[in-house]
């Protein structure tokens, strides 16, 4: 396959022997460890299921606290509203600071302002721990991984729901009861954020608890994903060409559509369920509930798109249907009259009282379009490897381009997953 870009690699050709390897520039960092180091040990035999195991064993469980604390410090907000009285490591440390800091909170304006600084932390975390994800996984074991640490949004619901019991009993006079939540969460967050600097590894390559063997066993078993592991080069061609690529807006628009019923009914429940005429005590163990089931749903889906090969299309497009069922639920059946006070002072408009019917068909309205855009992309897709199964029918591979740092688009090798 000829070089797809000029500003990537050259095309000049290093013979040693009777092998040529192409010279890639600014390549991915997992390229120049192979040439360098992966003769050092060779011919040791790495038992892959251990490796994946002792793998599994060292970055999931941080991966799990991580995506944990962060939902919980983002949703913290939702239980204090009961009336009961490296970048992606450093930022966690910053995103528990700011959690602590609420506590001090005395007027709209500070909230607002820790509110401005927790979501810009937070930012970064989900991407990050796709990124770990993707540099330690095959692709078909991506979702799995996803999946185990993502259901930290559910245990956060439950570890949520039973703290905000607990602290309904706290009694002191020197600070409130949401105050001291606020406090040990942080405080938490913030000794977490120590631990994952601590101990998890930068990359497959540097990982300490591995042998050098397994650091390059770990790294060849990846070429198969063409997606490479590390590289920190910026290059703007790359930026400018995610903002011309049809998908990117497909997806930035399906996260957007899907995150709004999750905004909107997730970060108020307490107080939807208060509104129904449970007591305070009772609506936060009443959350719990929420949390099992999004725990169960998340392991259900991602384990899926593991087990059948799936890069998740299908079955975003079956959980949003779930999201259309009970949309539908609190548009069009009785009950809706409760829950339409949830989110008045947010999104439900005063002149739309007292059903607040058009907000509601809204969330129903979105899930039904993010589901159509998921659709396209999934013809985008099929159609793409298509066209590319075509194009490369008669040409050769081209040797260690799955670490050349080539976008999706440059990689004629690529296919994608869906």
């Amino acid at each position: 396959m000829a070089p797809a870009n000029d500003q990537v690699y050259s095309s000049s050709i290093q013979t040693e022997g009777n092998t040529e390897k192409p010279t890639f520039r600014d390549g991915d960092k997992a390229l120049d460890f192979l040439r360098t180091e992966a003769e050092v040990g060779e011919g040791e035999d790495i038992d892959e299921k251990k490796l994946v195991w002792k793998i599994d064993k060292m970055v999931v469980p941080l991966m799990f606290c991580c995506y944990l604390l962060q939902y919980l410090d983002k949703s913290l907000l939702n239980y204090a509203a009961l009336p009961y009285g490296q970048i992606s490591r450093l930022l966690r440390l910053c995103l528990g600071t700011v959690v602590a800091c609420t506590a001090g909170c005395n007027s709209y304006g500070s909230l607002v302002a820790t509110r401005f600084l927790l979501g810009m932390f937070e930012s970064a975390i989900s991407p990050s721990l796709i990124l770990i994800t993707s540099m330690w996984y095959k692709r078909d074991e991506q979702p799995k991984r996803v999946g185990l640490w993502y259901i930290g949004v559910g245990v956060a619901s439950i570890i949520g729901a039973l703290l905000s019991y607990g602290f309904q009993f706290y009694t002191g006079e020197t600070f409130k009861s949401w105050q001291v939540l606020f406090l040990v969460v942080g405080l938490i967050t913030v000794a977490t954020g120590g631990v994952v600097i601590a101990f998890m590894p930068d990359n497959p390559m540097s990982a300490r608890k591995l042998t050098h063997a397994e650091r390059v066993a770990a790294v060849e078993r990846l070429r198969e994903n063409q997606t490479g592991v590390e590289n920190k080069h910026f290059k703007p061609y790359q930026l400018l060409a995610a903002f011309k690529d049809p998908q990117t807006w497909l997806l930035a628009f399906i996260t957007t559509a899907a995150s709004i019923p999750n905004g909107a009914v997730g970060s108020f429940q307490s107080i939807i369920i208060s509104g129904l005429g449970y007591s305070d005590k009772q609506t936060a163990l009443m959350q719990i509930p929420g949390g099992v089931i999004a725990v169960a749903s998340v392991l259900l889906a991602t384990f899926s798109a593991s087990k059948f090969n799936l890069r998740g299309g299908n079955i975003i497009i079956w959980s949003m249907i779930g999201g259309i069922l009970g949309g539908s639920l609190l548009a069009f059946m009785p009950m809706s009259f409760y829950l339409g006070n949830i989110l008045g002072p947010l999104t439900f408009r005063d002149e739309d009282a007292p059903n607040y019917t058009p907000t509601k068909i809204t969330i129903v309205a979105v899930d039904s379009v993010a589901i159509l855009a998921t659709v396209v992309l999934l013809l985008y897709y099929r159609w793409m490897n298509k066209k590319r199964d075509n194009a490369m029918a008669n040409v050769e591979h081209q040797r260690d381009v799955e670490f050349a740092d080539l976008t999706d688009l440059e990689n004629k090798e690529f296919r994608y997953k869906y």
